[in-house]
């Protein structure tokens, strides 16, 4: 056997593990994927082949590419700033960093067929489910998560890969719905808005493209079935019921409660963005946060958060001005590489995956750093490889 296929196996064979298992398996994916990168570095510095490759990547999709650099970039150079170095705060941005060199590794070595890797997917999702009902039997907590993992994530990504596995699987609607019910158990379960919303948002645009059904008769028809799912499900209502409720407290002046003190972060995030404007207050938010809660800005339950749960409101505050413009680059130069793969027939699948889990992450980073921990970053930057490399093989494939 040669290098190159061995190179093909090793690939293909981590991939399927990073999705496969992610979830499942505590440090599978992170580590996987740090041994890819690095095969991928190793091949990219000793292989001309891989340097031209990497060309044609950054070439093909030169927004992307920016797009995956930037962060890792600006929190390491906002950190050095910093009196106390902690390029911690730069470890899930560095995974995203080393995705263009992935997608050199895994398209020049011919690894990442996307119809052996969409089974990856509905493993995923069917372990994803057995775990989450395994932690209710052992924990009494009926929101899916692992002993490694938040809620939030979880069911984001579980979302996720049934799209990916049921949007590029074009035959076998059985197999089909044998994915699609677990995965719609984990997302209502999770009780996330955020992941409801983005979930709802992605796939009424998945039914439109597919079907090529207006809009004017999707977005009725989802507001009858929340209306139906209100009368219906205590779960749904009851969650309805307390996002209101936890608003109006808000406003009166209860800023307690899951709602209140996301609205709290928010708040926090843009005092901390106007004392800082350029560059933020770095990725250590906890001095911040404890002086706003010193001034009465903020309550003490908020005062120690890690982060401000919000993709856009944490870029804004620990990165200011720098931050909110690669927010803005990371969503659009993510998703414009799919929209431009709709327009042709042999990527159309692909693209429409692409931009629905575009949809699924900008609106769960609302309420969580989707990207803020190495395993999340690793599994996601996985995805795009794996979706890109089926874009450059339909416009370059390899003989």
């Amino acid at each position: 056997m040669n290098t190159s296929k061995i190179v093909q196996i090793i690939s293909t064979t981590s991939l399927i593990i990073i999705f496969s298992l992610g979830f499942s398996v505590q440090r599978s994916s992170t580590s996987l994927y740090l041994i890819l990168s690095a095969l991928a570095l190793t091949l990219i510095t000793t292989k001309k082949t891989f340097r031209n490759t990497l060309k044609l990547c950054w070439k093909t999709f030169p927004g992307w590419t920016i797009a995956m650099l930037t962060l890792a970039i600006a929190i390491t150079i906002r950190e050095i700033a910093n009196p106390v170095i902690q390029l911690r705060y730069a470890d899930a941005a560095y995974r995203l960093f080393l995705a263009p060199f992935l997608l050199t590794l895994i398209y020049e070595s011919k690894a990442g067929d996307i119809k052996i890797i969409k089974w990856s997917w509905l493993v995923a999702v069917i372990l994803m489910a057995t775990s989450g009902y395994f932690n209710y039997i052992t924990t009494q907590d009926i929101r899916p998560h692992s002993a490694f993992t938040n809620t939030i994530p979880y069911s984001a990504f579980c979302a996720v890969f049934a799209i990916l596995f049921v949007t590029i699987n074009q035959s076998g609607k059985l197999i089909s719905a044998a994915c699609l019910i677990p995965a719609s158990a984990v997302i209502f379960y999770s009780q996330s808005r955020g992941v409801w919303i983005g979930v709802i948002l992605a796939t009424a645009f998945l039914i439109i493209n597919a079907y090529n059904i207006s809009g004017k008769k999707i977005f009725p028809t989802i507001a009858l079935i929340a209306i139906l799912a209100y009368a219906t499900s205590d779960l749904f209502s009851s969650r309805a019921d307390i996002t209101i409720q936890q608003t109006m407290d808000f406003f009166n002046g209860n800023r307690e409660g899951s709602v209140g003190m996301r609205m709290q972060l928010a708040l926090a995030s843009y005092y901390i963005f106007i004392e800082n404007p350029l560059f933020g207050a770095g990725r250590n938010l906890l001095p911040a946060l404890h002086e706003l809660y010193v001034n009465g800005y903020i309550t003490q339950s908020v005062s120690d958060a890690a982060d401000t749960h919000g993709e856009l409101f944490y870029n804004a505050a620990s990165l200011g001005i720098v931050g909110v413009i690669y927010y803005l680059i990371f969503y659009i130069f993510t998703t414009v590489p799919f929209i431009q793969a709709m327009k042709q027939e042999a990527t159309r699948q692909v693209g429409m995956a692409g931009v629905a889990i575009s949809i699924v992450f900008f609106f769960t980073g609302f309420t969580h750093i989707t990207f803020g921990l190495s395993m999340y970053a690793s599994i996601y930057a996985s995805i795009q490889v794996v979706l890109l490399t089926a874009i450059l093989n339909a416009k370059y494939p390899k003989t």
